[in-house]
């Protein structure tokens, strides 16, 4: 039992060793990623719709090249011309 949990933690080790020492792939004219974003309410409703507004913000600043487009009160009784 003992020999078995130690090779499998220096089988963790060994792996954690080599993700770390491996290099990272160089990003060579990688194409823009476009997100979108639907939000069932105003995108400053100071409750879920504004949560995930942040986030898809704070995601397209994280990522380089990223650009979110958004539609916010995508139900019935707000806009009833619009559908997804």
């Amino acid at each position: 039992m003992r020999k078995g949990i130690s090779l499998v933690m220096a089988s963790l080790v060994l792996r954690l060793a080599l993700a770390l020492a491996a290099p990272a792939l160089p990003v060579t004219g990688a194409a823009p990623i476009v997100f979108g974003v639907v939000l069932v309410g105003p995108h400053n409703d100071h409750g879920w719709s504004e949560a995930h507004y942040i986030a898809a913000q704070y995601a397209e600043a994280k990522m380089p090249g990223a650009r979110m487009i958004y539609v916010d009160s995508v139900n019935p009784a707000a806009k009833p011309g619009v559908t997804v």
